[in-house]
């Protein structure tokens, strides 16, 4: 039935090296309406490397970040501004879900998304305080009514410590 909302799930893959060293990545995974397609890419490298369904899938890096860990790519306070544009054109964007997290107990900064020459969406985000669980993935959600189309552009401004960024999932048209 086409009037079905999508439903989305997430995966944890850990995998460890021959230091017997864990790593682990959290992905999204979403069953869409007929006719839209959830394109994720995994961020692989500072200067927006990625991946997406096996291949490389690289964006293009306006400013690279600061460094990449298992958690994404990393931008700091001192590094404020690092962006990428994807490196294809979507058609009838409806949602761009991003991945992220922050240092353990510090962390704030805003996740800007544009879509092609639109009006840029920003996502605020903020220390989890001494409670800690920064370096946990959270996910926030950019709706687009009426839907846009254009490549995509983030950038990622950072205030206090660090922010990751580890993909970026877009629903658009197939």
């Amino acid at each position: 039935n086409s009037s079905e909302s999508p439903r989305t799930g997430y995966i944890k893959i850990t995998a460890t090296n021959s230091d017997n060293r864990s790593v682990s990545k959290v992905i999204s995974v979403t069953q869409n309406k007929p006719g839209t397609h959830t394109y994720t890419y995994s961020f692989t490298s500072a200067a927006w490397g990625a991946t997406m369904d096996g291949g490389n899938a690289n964006w293009t890096s306006g400013q690279q970040g600061a460094g990449f860990t298992e958690q994404g790519v990393q931008v700091t306070a001192h590094g404020s501004g690092a962006n990428a544009t994807s490196p294809i054109e979507f058609n009838d964007i409806e949602e761009i879900i991003v991945t992220y997290s922050t240092n353990n107990k510090k962390g704030k900064g805003s996740i800007i998304i544009t879509v092609g020459n639109g009006t840029p969406k920003t996502f605020n985000v903020q220390s989890p305080g001494n409670a800690g669980g920064g370096t946990n993935p959270k996910t926030t959600s950019f709706s687009y009514s009426p839907k846009e189309s254009g490549n995509v552009k983030i950038e990622v401004t950072c205030t206090e410590n660090s922010v990751f960024i580890s993909s970026i999932s877009i629903k658009a048209s197939e």
